[in-house]
């Protein structure tokens, strides 16, 4: 299995004109696991378009986050997709959807199915991080994009 710096050294070199856009994914503290246990389908709904919706491309560094502690894992973003003007049945249909690829069963977020905007990331190569990297978010924000150039220390004080 190759090793997570071998794929991102072979995009590198097959994409010389763009470097990979680093991000934050924060989440419960259980989906991270269920991260490192072998999901690999990441979905964030909003009623507003905001990150990851347009910001994520194939290729970028996605670190996994916990609500209130430290970053736990990293992937590289596989494929993404993106949806706009839902309606309650289309997210339902989203949600069946992502469900069936990976078996793997999960809360509801309340209030999700008056979402607009979906965002659909396969993510691969998870490793875990270790040791966890704390860092301090100074945004309320479920996703933070790291500026090109930037290093998280940087970025999140």
């Amino acid at each position: 299995m190759k090793s997570y710096q071998d794929k991102l050294t072979k995009f590198l070199s097959s994409s010389p004109l763009r470097l990979p856009t680093k991000h934050v994914a924060i989440m419960f503290k259980e989906f991270v696991t269920l991260f490192l246990k072998g999901k690999r389908v990441e979905t964030r709904f909003t009623k507003t378009r905001c990150p990851p919706f347009g910001k994520v491309t194939k290729g970028d560094i996605v670190y996994l986050k916990e609500v209130g502690g430290p970053i736990r894992a990293r992937a590289l973003v596989n494929e993404v997709y993106y949806f706009y003007s839902l309606t309650p049945q289309k997210v339902k249909e989203l949600k069946s959807w992502v469900k069936s690829l990976e078996n793997i069963t999960y809360g509801e977020e309340y209030g999700s199915e008056f979402s607009k905007y979906a965002t659909i990331i396969f993510l691969e190569n998870i490793e875990k991080v270790e040791p966890p990297l704390i860092i301090k978010t100074t945004t309320r924000a479920g996703w933070i994009v790291i500026k090109p150039g930037h290093e998280l220390y940087e970025v999140l004080p």
